[in-house]
């Protein structure tokens, strides 16, 4: 699955020359903590920190008296920004999106298209629904995980529930073990269908 398959939330960008106070102001009832920062034709930037936009903006700020003052309103958010941000592409999987979430410890990414225009914004929330809908997590059935002795035994155990009558939602592979998500019913045909064939079931688990 792309970047570009997943319904993530419209991009709300500080301009780079736009005041701080001003930024502010845009993206204060905005939830995220981070926003991508854009230059006049749109490309990425940086990224700037909600609270540092605060801090700024704040009338609790140590500059309450001077807060629309000269000195304020000369603080862009290019002064604040950090220019060293990560960020996915349209094209990219969302496989590689979760890495480099995890990777670089980072809450949100900025999607960019193919010139680096700052299209949409992914947020942690929306990779964990796309990766559990790939794994058809909202669909009702059972779980099943086998034990497996060689590569060959996926395509055997494919053969066993394709001939038991159920549907597929999901499959995964590692260390010697196969879990897949079926369909409710026949379910109980096709992981008996497995036993006989000389798989050791694992553990089963029924989602609602």
């Amino acid at each position: 699955m792309y970047i570009s398959e997943i319904n993530s939330a419209k991009a709300i960008c500080a301009q780079a020359d736009m005041s701080a106070a001003k930024a502010y102001q845009l993206i204060r009832d905005v939830d995220h903590t981070k926003f991508p920062v854009v230059d006049k034709e749109g490309k990425l930037v940086g990224i700037v920190e909600k609270s540092e936009l605060q801090d700024i903006s704040s009338s609790s700020s140590p500059f309450k008296e001077l807060r629309f003052s000269s000195i304020l309103s000369g603080t862009k958010v290019r002064d604040l920004m950090n220019n060293n941000v990560y960020y996915a592409k349209e094209t990219d999987t969302i496989w590689t999106a979760a890495l480099n979430m995890k990777d670089h410890r980072v809450s949100i990414l900025p999607v960019v298209d193919e010139e680096n225009k700052v299209t949409s914004v992914l947020a942690r929330n929306d990779l964990f629904k796309a990766l559990l809908n790939l794994a058809g997590a909202k669909y009702s059935g059972l779980f099943v995980c086998v034990s497996t002795k060689d590569k060959s035994d996926i395509y055997k155990i494919s053969e066993i529930l394709e001939k038991s009558g159920v549907t597929l939602l999901f499959m995964s592979s590692r260390k010697n073990k196969v879990t897949m998500k079926i369909t409710d019913k026949y379910s109980d045909t096709a992981v008996e269908a497995l036993k006989n064939q000389g798989f050791e079931v694992v553990y089963t688990v029924h989602i609602d």
